[in-house]
C-alpha cells in the first residue's frame, strides 16, 4: 500500500509538473505568474460555465427540467477530458522513462500501473472539478435539493472521467497489443483515435436528433436518456431522483469498464511494455540533398517536426479536423424520412449559420501547432539558434505552419457546410472569414506563450503538446475570446436592444484584425528577442 501510495504521489506531482502547476525548487527561471494566470482561466471558466448553466436554469426551470443542467455539465466532462486525454495513456503507461527503473525495483507491476493509472485520474479529477462544481451549484440553486444529492454529487465527480478513460485506455491497449514498429503503433493509433471521434460524434448527432424527433422531454426522459447513454442518464437520474440503485447503476456503468480495461492492461504490462523497448526503427531508401530558399528551407522543418510526430499532429490538428466531421455529420438525415439537423434547428427558431460559427470557432480554439513548437525543439534548439538566419525568419515558418495546415481544414469544413447544412455562399464567407482571422490570432499567441513558458525536460512529444504551460494558456485564452464574444451578443442583446449577428460580429472581426497586427509585431521585436536569449 505505501509502494502504491508513493507512486500516486510521484505521478500527480509529474503530471503538475508538466502543466506547470507545480515547479521545483531549484528551478528559478518560471515564476508564479504562470500559476495564478492559469488559476484566472481556470476561475474564468467556472464563471463562464455557471453562466451558461444559469442560463439554461431560466429556460428550463418552468418546465421542470432544470436536471438538463447536470447531463450537460457530465457530457461536457465526457468530451473535454477526451479532447485532452489523446496519447496520454499509452505515453505515461508504455513509453514513460521511469518504467524500465521501475521494473528493476521490488514492486509488483500492478502497483506500477496503478500508480500511473492514479496520477491521470487525479489529474482528471481536478479538470472535472471547474466543470462540476458551477453546474451543481446553479442547479441547486434553481431546484433546492435534499441533502443526498450533494452526497451523489461527489461521488458523480469521482466516476465521471470514467468512460473517456476507458476509451483511451482502449485504444493504447490495442495499439500496444496489434502493433511492434514505431511507424505502425502512430498510424493505428491515430486511425482508432480518429475512429473514436467520430463515433462519438455520430453517436451525440444521433442522441439530440432522437430526442428532439420525438419530443420526450416528460416523465419518460430519464429513460430515454439512459437508454441513450447509460453512463450518464443513470448518473442524472440518481442526482435528480435520490435513487440509490440508479446511482449504483451509474457507479458500475461509468467505473466498471475503466477497472476491468486497467487490470487487463495490468496482465500484459510488461509484454507490451519489452515489445515497445525493443522494437528498432529503420529508415530505409536513399537519401537526397538539394537546395531551396532559407524560408522555404525552414518551412519544411517545421512540417516534418509537425507530420513526423503523431503525437503533436493529432493533439494539434484534432479541433480542425472536427470542424469537417460535424460539418457533415449536421447535414446527416437519420432514420427514414428523418429530418436534418438544421430543420430540426430550424423548427426551434435556431439559424444555422451562427451555430455552426461559434462551434467552429470553439473547435479552432483547440486547433494550434505554435503553443508547442518551440518547446518540441528540445536540445536541439542550440542548433536552430546558430543558424546564418534572422530569428524573425524561423518564428514566420513556425506561424506559417499553423496557418497552412489549420486554415485549409476550416475552409473545407465550411464549404462542406453549403451542401450540408445549406448555409449558402454568403454563409460560407460569413463562417470562413472569423474561422481564419481566429486562426491568425490563435496562431501569434501560441507562439508568444510558448516564447515565455518553453520547456524542455520532457520524454515525449505527449507532455509538450497536451499539458505544456504554453499550451493550455493558448486553449484557455482562445476559449476565453470565444467566450467573450458570445456573452457580449447576448449582453448587448439583453442589456441593450437588439443588434444583428453579423453587424457584431464585424466589429470582433475589425478586433481580431488589429489584435492580429499587434501580436504580430510584437513576435517581429520582443519576439526575436525572447528567442535568442532562450536556453535549454
Amino acid at each position: 500500500m505505501n509502494q502504491f501510495v508513493a507512486l500516486t504521489r510521484v505521478n500527480v506531482s509529474m503530471a503538475l509538473y508538466q502543466m506547470s502547476l507545480m515547479r521545483r525548487r531549484s528551478n528559478k527561471r518560471e515564476g508564479r505568474g504562470f500559476q495564478f494566470g492559469l488559476l484566472g482561466i481556470g476561475l474564468f471558466l467556472m464563471v463562464y460555465m455557471g453562466f451558461m448553466a444559469t442560463l439554461m436554469g431560466r429556460a428550463f426551470a418552468p418546465q421542470g427540467y432544470t436536471w438538463i443542467i447536470l447531463a450537460l455539465g457530465l457530457l461536457v466532462i465526457d468530451a473535454i477530458i477526451f479532447g485532452l486525454g489523446l496519447y496520454t495513456f499509452n505515453s505515461l503507461l508504455f513509453e514513460s522513462s521511469d518504467t524500465d527503473q521501475l521494473f528493476a525495483y521490488p514492486i509488483s507491476k500492478f502497483t506500477v500501473v496503478a500508480g500511473k493509472v492514479m496520477g491521470l485520474v487525479f489529474e482528471n479529477w481536478m479538470l472535472s472539478f471547474v466543470i462540476w462544481l458551477p453546474m451543481v451549484a446553479v442547479y441547486t440553486y434553481y431546484a433546492h435539493p435534499g441533502p443526498v444529492f450533494f452526497l451523489f454529487a461527489l461521488v458523480t465527480l469521482l466516476i465521471a472521467p470514467g468512460i473517456p478513460m476507458a476509451v483511451l485506455g482502449l485504444i493504447s491497449y490495442v495499439v500496444g497489443v496489434a502493433s511492434s514498429g514505431q511507424r505502425m503503433r502512430k498510424v493505428l493509433q491515430i486511425v482508432l483515435t480518429v475512429a473514436a471521434v467520430a463515433g462519438i460524434a455520430f453517436g451525440i448527432r444521433g442522441a439530440i436528433t432522437h430526442s428532439i424527433q420525438t419530443a420526450k422531454l416528460n416523465g419518460d426522459a430519464f429513460a430515454l436518456l439512459t437508454h441513450m447513454y447509460p453512463p450518464i442518464g443513470y448518473a442524472a437520474s440518481a442526482l435528480v431522483k435520490g435513487s440509490w440503485a440508479d446511482m449504483g447503476m451509474a457507479v458500475l456503468w461509468n467505473a466498471v469498464p475503466f477497472v476491468v480495461l486497467c487490470g487487463l492492461i495490468a496482465t500484459s504490462y510488461a509484454w507490451i511494455r519489452s515489445r515497445i523497448t525493443t522494437t528498432a526503427r529503420v529508415t530505409t531508401g536513399h537519401v537526397t540533398f538539394e537546395r531551396s530558399s532559407t524560408a522555404s528551407a525552414l518551412y519544411r522543418k517545421e512540417l516534418g517536426r509537425l507530420l513526423g510526430s503523431s503525437m503533436y499532429m493529432l493533439q494539434s490538428v484534432v479541433g480542425g479536423v472536427m470542424v469537417i466531421l460535424f460539418a457533415f455529420l449536421f447535414g446527416i438525415r437519420t432514420g427514414k424520412n428523418a429530418q436534418g439537423m438544421q430543420e430540426l434547428l430550424a423548427q426551434l427558431g435556431i439559424a444555422i449559420t451562427p451555430i455552426m460559427l461559434i462551434f467552429f470557432l470553439f473547435m479552432l480554439s483547440i486547433a494550434n501547432t505554435t503553443a508547442p513548437s518551440i518547446s518540441l525543439e528540445g536540445k536541439n534548439l542550440w542548433i536552430v539558434q546558430s543558424l546564418p538566419v534572422n530569428a524573425a525568419q524561423v518564428l514566420r515558418a513556425k506561424l506559417l505552419v499553423q496557418l497552412s495546415i489549420i486554415t485549409p481544414l476550416a475552409i473545407i469544413g465550411s464549404f462542406i457546410s453549403i451542401f450540408t447544412v445549406h448555409i449558402g455562399v454568403l454563409g460560407f464567407v460569413q463562417v470562413v472569414v472569423p474561422c481564419v482571422m481566429f486562426t491568425l490570432v490563435s496562431a501569434c499567441v501560441g507562439l508568444i506563450a510558448n516564447l515565455h513558458y518553453h520547456r524542455f525536460d520532457f520524454y515525449n512529444d505527449m507532455q509538450v503538446a497536451k499539458s505544456s504551460a504554453s499550451v493550455l494558456m493558448t486553449y484557455g485564452i482562445m476559449v476565453g475570446v470565444l467566450a467573450v464574444a458570445t456573452v457580449g451578443y447576448w449582453a448587448w442583446s439583453h442589456f441593450i436592444g437588439h443588434v444583428n449577428f453579423w453587424i457584431y460580429w464585424g466589429v470582433w472581426l475589425v478586433i481580431l484584425a488589429v489584435a492580429t497586427v499587434f501580436l504580430y509585431r510584437y513576435l517581429m521585436t520582443r519576439g526575436v528577442v525572447l528567442f535568442r536569449q532562450i536556453s535549454d
